[in-house]
Formats: structure tokens, C-alpha cells, sequence
């Protein structure tokens, strides 16, 4: 479990594009180390680093190769937390459809791998 920035900015506000060029060389330097088979982007701020024009919304759910990397966008936990009745059914049901096509992906991308 990593972050796109390792700082959040003032009040908690999302980060700038500029923000995120300037911190992301940590992240690709965790990348580099750890070579994930498949990454579960939460939200837009990761959905953006690996797709620069990606809507979470409308992504959310469909595959993303970028940067030599297999990305499954899915909403950030607090969406799922602002959610009520119908709604929040629904997206627990998608984030649960997410999640599995991110391990189904990554059972097929290192079938050697214990999963258990």
C-alpha cells in the first residue's frame, strides 16, 4: 500500500497536477522495487497518475496499462463511505467486482504465486 504524494496538502485538499510531478519519483521508485504484477488504483489522484485524462467514475472498473503496469481504477474508500441506501449497495457491490478482476488478473499474471 503506497501513495501517488506522501504529504497530503493544506485542509486535506486534493493535489495539484504540479503537486504530484514534483512527489512522484517516490512512487516510481517504489515501483521500480517492488514490480507489481497489477496495481488497484483508489481514486482519482492514482487514476491520474497512470492516465492523465482518466474520470474515476467512468474508469472505475476497466483496465488501465500504463507505465509497464496493469492499473484496476476503483473508488477511493471515503466515496464508498459518503454513499447511502441503493447507492452505497451498488458500489460496494462494484469495488467488490474490481478487487476480483484485480485478482484474477494478478492469478493469471503469476500463476506461481501462493495467494492464501
Amino acid at each position: 500500500i503506497t501513495n501517488v504524494i506522501k504529504c497530503r496538502p493544506p485542509q486535506n485538499r486534493t493535489p495539484t497536477s504540479k503537486e504530484v510531478d514534483s512527489c512522484c519519483r517516490n512512487l516510481d521508485t517504489e515501483l521500480f522495487f517492488i514490480n507489481p504484477k497489477v496495481i488497484i488504483a483508489l481514486g482519482a489522484v492514482p487514476l491520474k497518475y497512470f492516465k492523465p485524462n482518466g474520470k474515476i467514475l467512468s474508469d472505475r472498473g476497466k483496465w488501465v496499462k500504463s507505465k509497464g503496469y496493469w492499473v484496476m481504477p476503483t473508488v477511493h474508500p471515503a466515496y464508498i463511505l459518503r454513499q447511502q441506501g441503493r447507492d452505497l449497495r451498488n458500489i460496494k457491490w462494484a469495488v467488490w467486482a474490481d478487487f476480483n478482476k484485480a485478482f484474477d488478473k494478478a492469478r493469471k499474471l503469476a500463476p506461481e504465486y501462493n495467494f492464501k
